[in-house]
């Protein structure tokens, strides 16, 4: 099976009793796999904020705030 080259991850989760981190499990899986995607888009929260990685990570706001300004958005969020 190919690697996938593209990541669409949450910065973190809400659990009853806790946040839960994604970011550092990505990285970890990650290296663990060896796997090099293209790119991950990363929905950061104000709860949880993650440094991204250069090259790699794309924070998600950023990403359709580029695409209204250049007219390509069209879906409500």
């Amino acid at each position: 099976m190919p690697f996938q080259r593209q990541s669409f991850r949450l910065r973190a989760g809400f659990e009853p009793r806790r946040v839960v981190a994604y970011k550092p499990l990505l990285d970890g899986a990650l290296a663990l796999t060896g796997g090099k995607p293209t790119f991950c888009v990363i929905l950061q929260r104000a709860i949880a904020p993650c440094a991204l990685i250069p090259e790699r990570d794309h924070d998600m706001a950023e990403l359709v705030a580029a695409a209204k300004n250049r007219g390509h958005y069209k879906l409500p969020v």
